[in-house]
């Protein structure tokens, strides 16, 4: 049997500040949210790593928006094996419409994983591959998406898709319909992106530490 290979494109953004109120980081003091950020990446890094090791052909790539400890964190994506591009000036959103307006010799398999709670079962990411649709979500809890698995190019993908709000889900689906292509959901998983979702996350690794282990560590200290 042939394997297609399969690349895992990871989102990291460290907190911006200059937002308050937007996401956890507005939420936190800088020094906590700076420390949450750290032991997010490690958790979804180490995420990246359990994939990567349960089937031949698949690599990750680690979208890097800059910050005070992007230096850090390129040491470990390098250490691990992984490709990492550092972008100050598009935001994730700008590359999900990049990457699938992207030209390509052939179509490739390619799940998109953004940073929305460190403590994502691998075998929601494995259910992910195995679907016979088109393409196939892992939905939040509040209406929006942690990941995405689909072949590119798929243009037009994500545009008139309200993100970060509770459409974000729906509007996707919509585009991917419009298309005729076949959608499947896994298990909804939380997101973590209030106090109250920090606190939940908590009570999860308290049963599970292993799902998340830095942010189990950090949690319990807090």
């Amino acid at each position: 049997m042939v394997v297609k290979p399969c690349q895992l494109i990871l989102f990291l953004e460290e907190p911006r500040f200059s937002r308050p109120g937007s996401g956890l980081a507005g939420r936190l003091t800088p020094s906590r949210a700076e420390a949450y950020f750290d032991a997010m990446s490690g958790d979804l890094l180490g995420l990246a790593t359990a994939w990567c090791r349960r089937g031949p052909g698949r690599s990750v790539r680690v979208n890097l928006a800059p910050g005070p400890e992007t230096a850090e964190i390129q040491r470990t994506i390098k250490r691990l094996g992984f490709e990492c591009v550092v972008d100050a000036e598009r935001s994730e959103i700008e590359h999900l419409k990049m990457y699938t307006n992207e030209v390509r010799a052939e179509s490739c398999p390619v799940i998109f994983l953004r940073p929305r709670a460190p403590d994502l079962p691998v075998e929601l990411l494995e259910k992910m591959m195995t679907s016979p649709s088109h393409v196939t979500f892992l939905p939040t809890t509040d209406g929006g998406w942690h990941a995405l698995h689909a072949c590119l190019p798929q243009t037009g993908l994500f545009e008139e898709v309200a993100f970060e709000t509770a459409k974000e889900a729906r509007d996707t689906a919509e585009r991917i319909e419009e298309r005729g292509l076949s959608i499947e959901s896994v298990r909804p998983w939380p997101v973590v992106q209030t106090l109250s979702d920090l606190e939940a996350l908590w009570h999860r690794l308290r049963k599970e530490p292993a799902r998340a282990p830095r942010c189990h560590s950090l949690l319990e200290a807090w």
